[in-house]
């Protein structure tokens, strides 16, 4: 039991991450679209 809640806790890690870079990208690709050349600092937790 203890095994598939890790299993899939990590899935949803790896989900979570890919969502935030297609975010992440979908919004670098609206401040070139506006023409932007300056883009706000990426903040990661650890």
């Amino acid at each position: 039991m203890y095994r598939r809640k890790v299993d899939s806790a990590n899935i949803l890690r790896v989900c979570l991450h890919q969502a935030l870079a297609d975010s992440e990208a979908e919004f670098t690709n609206l401040l070139l679209s506006l023409g932007e050349r300056s883009f706000p600092g990426q903040v990661r937790c650890r």
